[in-house]
């Protein structure tokens, strides 16, 4: 496997901090969150913990804008992420628990389909970022081919592509073997460390070589 190496980042752009306040959130009549406020700063790797059912995948959802809270603010570098939402949009990237790749098409021209629609110029090429997640030998095959373990690998070779400074990752050690997990601690360490930042939430336990992790619980194994 490539060697994972870092991106330049402008200093001046590396600080940043996302934050909510006051949550009022809702499932249909169960209310999963009330008066719920957080807050992911660059630099930092944030573990999302809470039992089935607590609002995890829901919560994350409505921090990146892909849905709305009942009451309370959510805010991008001091900014209304409504007011926002351009800049915000260009700085976050998220992976959700289901990588949305075309089975029919191969990891090179899924990415390749997604990059003009992720709204900036990459600093690395596909055939790069394929390599760094593993899969440098199965860009060429059809995902329906891969394992369910390949498939992560791809949907995580997107986080690089994007080049966002937050990544939101929704159970990102599923299907993955002992060496995948370790990737993914590999790319979560490296990220933080040139000063991004990223929210994760997982039924398994990070990785230590992940680094630093701050652990936000919510539901009732933990406080909000």
């Amino acid at each position: 496997m490539s060697e994972i190496t870092a991106q330049p980042q402008n200093a001046s752009q590396t600080a940043f901090r996302l934050s909510a306040s006051d949550l009022e959130i809702w499932r249909g009549e169960t209310l999963l969150l009330n008066g719920f406020s957080c807050h992911v700063d660059a630099g930092e790797l944030v573990w999302l913990r809470g039992p089935n059912g607590a609002g995890k995948t829901t919560l994350m959802r409505i921090l990146l804008g892909l849905s709305h809270p009942e009451a309370g603010q959510i805010s991008w570098c001091g900014r209304d992420i409504r007011e926002a939402r351009a800049d915000f949009l260009a700085d976050a990237a998220w992976c959700g628990h289901q990588p949305g790749l075309r089975p029919e098409l191969t990891p090179h021209e899924n990415l390749a389909a997604w990059l003009p629609l992720c709204g900036r110029p990459s600093g690395r090429r596909i055939e790069e970022a394929l390599a760094l997640v593993g899969l440098g030998d199965r860009q060429a095959q059809p995902c329906h081919s891969l394992s369910a373990g390949q498939v992560r690998r791809a949907g995580l070779a997107r986080l690089l592509l994007s080049e966002a400074r937050l990544w939101c990752l929704d159970e990102p050690l599923t299907s993955l073997d002992a060496e995948g997990q370790t990737l993914v601690a590999r790319l979560l360490a490296d990220h933080c460390r040139q000063g991004g930042a990223a929210l994760v939430s997982s039924h398994q336990a990070l990785p230590e070589s992940a680094g630093p992790i701050r652990e936000l619980r919510i539901g009732r194994e933990g406080t909000q």
